[in-house]
């Protein structure tokens, strides 16, 4: 194995397991921050809902960063589900708050 490959490897080792535990939950922000983005884009949010969004994934990430201070980086099971919960609540909101008509 050369010593690039062996490089590589290790790195992939050592960044995978903690960027898959936290990983996921940014990654769903991230997603819904777009999709956010995108209802205002397109009309489907007012200026009010967007705010009320927004407020409600900045709690999200603060949970997030909370837990993952807590624990060097790392989310235990029941953080994991937490955040999981709390962003599937985000995206509920985040779909009807879009869907409830013109700017309301």
């Amino acid at each position: 194995m050369s010593k690039v490959a062996l490089a590589v490897f290790t790195l992939a080792a050592v960044a995978l397991p903690a960027t898959a535990q936290a990983g996921e939950v940014g990654n769903r922000l991230g997603h819904q921050e777009y999709r956010i983005y995108q209802g205002v884009r397109d009309g489907q949010l007012s200026p009010r809902e967007y705010q009320r969004l927004q407020a409600g994934e900045a709690r999200i990430n603060d949970v997030r960063v909370e837990d993952l201070e807590n624990h060097d980086g790392h989310l235990t099971y029941g953080e994991y589900r937490q955040l999981n919960r709390m962003e599937n609540r985000q995206s509920n909101r985040i779909f009807w708050t879009k869907h409830d008509g013109p700017g309301r």
